[in-house]
């Protein structure tokens, strides 16, 4: 029965002793060979994830030095990539938020704007009604007009002077 486990069989009480020892030496060879597929597995999990998260960086750098950079370099490459996107996000969202205040600014002096062209349409139309009421031209430049509400002011005053003298007459 012990030929080819040992040279010389010992005492029984050995034997049962070098039994229970190869039965511990069993076990822990069975653990350990768990442990290292167990193990292999971790890595090819890690090496995917790893792969994932450069995928996931899109960093041409980082896709190169993938497989020399460690995790913990990986982690803070994509923590300064998260940074920048968020940063890139706030100025955005300031950017729409200053877009909409130039907006309503802009709409706000568009209607200004066509108010004042109304109002300035209704002035001239009232000037052109007041200068036919003095028997003015409305086509006249102002500097015609000017001159004739001139020479207008002066007949008013020759006429009051006129009308003055008949009275002390």
């Amino acid at each position: 029965m012990w030929t080819g486990v040992t040279d010389t069989p010992s005492t029984p009480d050995e034997m049962l002793e070098w039994i229970d020892a190869r039965t511990v030496l069993l076990g822990q060879i069975a653990k350990r060979d768990a442990a290292l597929r167990s193990s292999a597995s971790l890595q090819q999990e890690i090496a995917d994830a790893r792969k994932q998260l450069v995928g996931i960086l899109q960093d041409p750098a980082v896709t190169a030095a993938a497989e020399s950079l460690p995790l913990n370099g990986i982690l803070a490459t994509a923590e300064l990539r998260i940074r920048t996107q968020e940063a890139i996000a706030q100025k955005r969202a300031e950017f729409e938020l200053e877009e909409r205040k130039i907006k309503a600014d802009a709409e706000r002096k568009s209607n200004a704007l066509e108010s004042a062209k109304k109002e300035q349409r209704e002035w001239e139309n009232e000037w052109k009604e007041a200068l036919a009421a003095l028997n003015l031209s409305g086509e006249a430049g102002g500097e015609t007009i000017q001159g004739q509400i001139e020479a207008l002011e002066q007949m008013r005053d020759v006429a009051a002077k006129i009308a003055d003298l008949q009275h002390e007459r």
